[in-house]
């Protein structure tokens, strides 16, 4: 929910890191205040065009200010739902579809880089948008997008490529 609902403007560049802000707006939702965060966006995806794609999406921007057209919130304003039910579609179309794989799974997915590539605990739960528990989180201003960088640009997934 958090992705599909971002807008062009929504894509940013600080001190040459470029990142998702995710943060209220019109037509946005979000469950937590720890939702509302800067996420940097992993070379490759960048590597894969996504910022190319951009560009692309404002050059021919209509009046909407969406990122992705072609997703329609429901009813109650949430992308989520319908977007996990076409991925489910798809999973069995391509009969690859089970109990322990839905589009969640790419959250469970992500945990496990964070941890075998050696990201700190507090730095993959600011990635997602957790926070922590304890009067500790309470101080300070968070993980820096700096840090938030470095960390995120160490996960990777053995054998999986962007061909």
């Amino acid at each position: 929910n958090e992705i599909l609902q971002l807008h062009l403007t929504d894509i940013k560049q600080e001190g040459g890191i470029h990142y998702y802000d995710l943060t209220e707006g019109a037509g946005k939702r979000f469950k937590t205040a720890s939702s509302q965060r800067r996420i940097p966006i992993h070379h490759k995806i960048i590597e894969a065009g996504f910022l190319e794609f951009i560009a692309m999406r404002k050059a021919k921007r209509s009046s909407k200010d969406q990122l992705f057209l072609e997703v329609k919130p429901d009813t109650y304003g949430s992308y989520g739902k319908a977007t996990s039910d076409s991925f489910t579609e798809l999973l069995k179309h391509l009969g690859i579809k089970h109990e322990k794989n839905s589009f969640h799974s790419f959250r469970h997915t992500f945990q496990d880089g964070c941890r075998n590539s050696g990201v700190p605990l507090e730095v993959m739960k600011a990635l997602q948008g957790h926070s922590d528990a304890g009067v500790s989180s309470d101080y300070g201003s968070g993980v820096s997008l700096e840090v938030l960088n470095k960390e995120l640009q160490k996960v990777s997934y053995g054998g999986l490529t962007f061909n």
